[in-house]
């Protein structure tokens, strides 16, 4: 999570540097209405749900994150006092959890019929200068993407790990990352390339490269709703101050967890950011950015898969499992083009 927070930075510096959405103009009125910002203190308070269910109809999602870490807790300590008992709320959790993905998947399927209406209700109403705005956002994030990456080749390079030896050998996986657009799909891939090539211990890629796919995620995760967040504050006229970059860090960082890496699974982070900070309200205004979707995917999940990748070979440096005669051998990478 540490790496998705420094994402959330990056996408938040680059917003305000490139002034995205400051071009998109609001039809009411002619002018926007800024957003009343609380304090830090106090939207951290009313984070916590006092109740779960009035949490739900509220859409706090970062209060129904914490209350299902307690409540993941509390199911752990069950298991340890005794695991028969703990059996019965395992089983639940996992269907429930599997009708919800399945859920989600059906929304996504008919997601782009919904952007279609949503583009053009954004149009009608703002006229063309929000899809022009479009444009400035995609350079945007290939640039936070950019800069996101050089970050992860300077967290190697910190641990003693030379940044073009990983990039050679992981060139074919961020390929894949880049067209697939589904850190899931690539994640066969991620492990071979990690145990195969870079030496990394199979226990140690098996389960980092295993929860990037579902925490964690730099690009779909973090920049991407950073970015958004700026984006919809600066169409509205709301100020990005002191507070909106903290609460925009903390949202987003614990909004990452438990984001799927399949296509389309970023609007998710999405909602969650904007809700988070108070503006669900206003999704519909990034409408014109959701058109253009896989434009903006296949960078993101490039920088998912090498966030894994990067985040494997750091944690297997610290335990002292890494195989560095295997990383730097060079022709391991050789043999892997010619099979």
């Amino acid at each position: 999570m540490g790496m998705v927070l420094v994402a959330s930075v990056t996408g938040i510096v680059i917003g305000m540097l490139f002034g995205i959405g400051k071009g998109a103009t609001l039809v009411e009125g002619g002018a926007a209405t800024a957003k009343e910002i609380t304090p830090v203190a106090t939207t951290i308070k009313n984070l916590i749900p006092g109740n779960i269910v009035g949490a739900m109809v509220d859409s706090n999602i970062i209060g129904l994150v914490i209350f299902s870490a307690f409540l993941g807790l509390a199911i752990w300590w069950i298991n340890y006092e005794s695991k028969e008992a703990a059996k019965p709320l395992y089983h639940l959790i996992n269907a429930a959890h599997k009708a919800m993905i399945n859920m989600a998947l059906l929304i996504l399927d008919y997601m782009p019929w919904a952007v279609i209406a949503l583009l053009a209700n954004t149009i009608a109403q703002r006229g063309l200068s929000s899809i022009l705005e479009v444009g400035k956002f995609i350079i945007a994030l290939y640039v936070a993407a950019a800069v996101q990456f050089t970050i992860q080749l300077i967290l190697l390079a910190v641990n003693g790990l030379n940044p073009m030896t990983y990039v050679k050998k992981s060139y074919a996986t961020m390929l894949m990352a880049f067209t697939s657009r589904s850190s899931v799909g690539c994640l066969p891939m991620t492990i071979e390339t990690l145990t195969k090539k870079l030496g990394v211990n199979q226990g140690t890629a098996s389960f980092v490269a295993g929860f990037g796919t579902t925490a964690g995620m730099q690009g779909c995760a973090g920049i991407f709703p950073s970015l958004l967040i700026i984006y919809v504050c600066n169409v509205t006229g709301t100020p990005v101050d002191i507070t909106m970059i903290v609460m925009t860090i903390f949202v987003v960082t614990i909004g990452s967890l438990g984001i799927a890496g399949i296509p389309g699974t970023a609007t998710m982070a999405a909602s969650v950011g904007l809700s988070g900070v108070g503006m669900g309200a206003q999704f519909a205004m990034v409408s014109p950015i959701l058109a253009i979707d896989p434009i903006i995917d296949m960078p993101r999940t490039m920088l998912n898969v090498t966030g894994s990748l990067t985040n494997a070979l750091v944690v297997d440096k610290y335990m002292e499992s890494l195989n560095m005669t295997a990383y730097n051998d060079m022709s391991l990478n050789q043999q892997e083009k010619r099979s």
